[in-house]
């Protein structure tokens, strides 16, 4: 639930910035709207009104689930993209000894383990960590299916597996099943 503070500008943005990252992680979004709203930043106070009126439009059943989490997404994303956040996210890059445990981990459909080794390797990953764990709180209170948590986590792993760079390119076959299948296709 959002909260109304009164912006307070002095907010150390290096802590504050942590902060928000780390309820977006959570998946607890009206948390990082309201701290972001703490910080005064020129776009704290519209993004706390848009996120505040989503909100009020999915508990009144105006908007379903999943426009309400697009919309959860958008705030994140436009969060992230705003210049306080930029100065202070940290974009490590995966080694390839990670990369080949988090694709270990995703072939077991270990979406939540390979979440938390990418932790430190920018918003990019955050953004799908905060997917991940505001579709599981939503489900952890009945509100939605497991089957459509099952499809925001498969949906995450395919996103996660394209960020490490496997998702290989399709490859035109030019051998002589190509050629016989051509024939038929």
């Amino acid at each position: 639930m959002l909260t109304r503070y009164k912006p307070i500008p002095n907010i150390a943005l290096l802590e504050t910035a942590a902060q928000i990252r780390q309820a977006m992680r959570k998946g607890n979004m009206a948390e990082a709207v309201n701290l972001f709203h703490q910080t005064a930043e020129k776009e704290s106070a519209s993004l706390f009104e848009t996120f505040a009126e989503a909100q009020q439009q999915y508990e009144s059943k105006r908007i379903g689930i999943e426009e309400w989490w697009r919309k959860q997404v958008q705030t994140c994303q436009s969060i992230l993209g705003t210049g306080c956040m930029l100065e202070t996210e940290m974009r490590e890059t995966p080694s390839s000894q990670i990369k080949a445990g988090i694709l270990q981990l995703l072939h077991k459909h270990k979406t939540e383990q390979a979440l938390a080794m990418c932790e430190g390797f920018g918003d990019d990953y955050l953004l799908l960590h905060a997917q991940l764990y505001a579709a599981k709180n939503e489900g952890g209170s009945g509100l939605i299916e497991s089957e459509y948590f099952e499809a925001t986590k498969s949906k995450v792993n395919d996103a996660l597996e394209a960020l490490m760079g496997q998702i290989p390119e399709p490859t035109p076959r030019r051998g002589f099943w190509y050629k016989v299948m051509r024939l038929f296709g």
